[in-house]
């Protein structure tokens, strides 16, 4: 986005009021799947970028 069409003067200003709800970390026991599912989905971004 350009600059010039941004709503707010800088991402700061864009995020500094909003409040955080909850912070939900990544369950341990399913590092694998994770690791799968991040290669499939870095794969197929790779090939659309392309």
């Amino acid at each position: 986005m350009k600059r010039e069409t941004m709503p707010f003067p800088s991402f700061f200003h864009t995020f500094a009021t909003l409040e955080r709800l909850a912070v939900i970390e990544p369950d341990e026991a399913r590092r694998d799947e994770y690791r799968a599912a991040y290669s499939r989905w870095k794969h197929v971004l790779s090939d659309h970028i392309q």
